[in-house]
């Protein structure tokens, strides 16, 4: 870059880009510079092409985080949702972000399940008044176990509320526990109070389904469950197209082995493209697929439509015809081959264009001699 002509420009568009870093502009100039070999004849060209750059930076950098980590999430499907939400918290613009991932090579992973409302990065607010919440909820829980649940789980509430839940489940009665700790006073949030609504909606289905088991059990009216042959309420069984009855807890355990591949190769080639009869009775007849996913929480039910999708055509049959999971979504999808697969067809082509030349050529020769005298 020139160094009088050079300085000039960025000093300019330092001075009409003020929402930049200087040394952004200087990066811009030189590399736009070194596209004309450092002629000093094309400062115009480089002071328009810089302007145009500077400007979408300048905007780029107007963004929200959140609508920053929801541009990232389209430009980068298969980069996990962690290393997108650094990116956009620790960068200030949404392109230094895109630069600092394409620059951490190609991110080969598995598609995650797209973007959801606890992904995003929440706001100062909404991380105080669920922090203050959960201090009111778990009083015998140390103020440094629920910020450690809290950032380890985005600060969502309803993640970080089931794991102080597992953390009081397995806690031990402490010294420190008669010790009464100040309630705090829970700012209102509009995504935290439909949350905790959700929660109070969930507590009262769960009430609601002890009092009925408990009256199925007064009135002598409880149902076997043909797994575990416990008595339960009839609101809790789920059941096959032949009428057999399975309660709720058993059919989650066996949806869990079978997602996670722990159910061995016998009980996975049986329950291929659908979930079959579990009873000991020769029965093959399916559990209807929209009882068990209403049954499933929301990671489960994601995994298990991706497990009845890829088990409705066999592997063999899948790579024959070149179909796979789609890292986009939880569809199939036929590709993208392989570059080796692809030139093995061209060989096999190649090959058989050959053998009919020579074969024609054999024949026209001999055709050949044939008419000669």
């Amino acid at each position: 870059m020139g160094s009088s002509v050079g300085r000039e420009l960025v000093e300019e568009l330092s001075a009409e880009f003020q929402g930049v870093s200087r040394s952004l502009v200087r990066e811009v100039v030189q590399g736009y510079w070194a596209d004309f070999d450092n002629e000093p004849e094309a400062e115009d060209e480089v002071r328009k092409r810089a302007r145009c750059k500077l400007a979408q930076i300048r905007e780029a950098s107007k963004l929200d985080k959140n609508e920053a980590l929801v541009i990232l999430d389209s430009a980068f499907p298969l980069c996990p949702r962690e290393v997108l939400r650094s990116a956009a918290t620790s960068e200030k613009t949404v392109v230094h972000a895109a630069t600092t991932l394409l620059a951490g090579g190609p991110l080969a992973v598995p598609r995650r399940v797209p973007l959801r409302v606890q992904d995003l990065i929440p706001d100062k607010e909404y991380k105080e008044a669920a922090y203050h919440c959960l201090l009111n909820e778990f009083p015998l829980l140390w103020k440094s176990q629920i910020t450690a649940v809290m950032a380890e789980r985005n600060h969502d509430y309803p993640s970080a509320r089931s794991d102080c839940l597992a953390l009081m489940r397995n806690r031990q009665a402490s010294f420190f526990d008669g010790l009464q700790r100040a309630t705090h006073t829970v700012r209102r949030h509009l995504r935290l109070e439909m949350e905790r609504r959700a929660v109070e909606e969930s507590k009262d289905v769960d009430v609601a389904r002890e009092l009925n088991r408990r009256q199925y059990a007064d009135l002598g009216e409880e149902v076997e469950c043909e797994i575990c042959y416990d008595a339960v309420a009839w609101e809790d069984l789920l059941g096959c197209g032949g009428g057999h009855l399975f309660c709720r807890g058993c059919l989650l355990r066996f949806v869990q082995e079978l997602v996670g591949g722990e159910a061995g190769p016998a009980v996975l080639a049986r329950h291929q493209g659908s979930v079959k009869c579990l009873s000991m009775d020769p029965c093959d007849a399916p559990i209807p697929t929209l009882q068990l996913e209403e049954l499933l929480p929301g990671n489960m039910r994601e995994s298990f439509n991706s497990f009845l999708l890829a088990s409705n055509i066999p592997l063999a049959r899948r790579k024959k015809l070149g179909i796979s999971l789609c890292p986009f979504c939880d569809g199939l999808c036929v590709g993208p081959r392989s570059i080796f697969a692809i030139l093995k067809q061209s060989w096999v082509a190649l090959s058989l264009a050959l053998i009919v030349a020579v074969v024609v050529l054999r024949l026209r020769n001999l055709s050949a001699s044939a008419d000669r005298p």
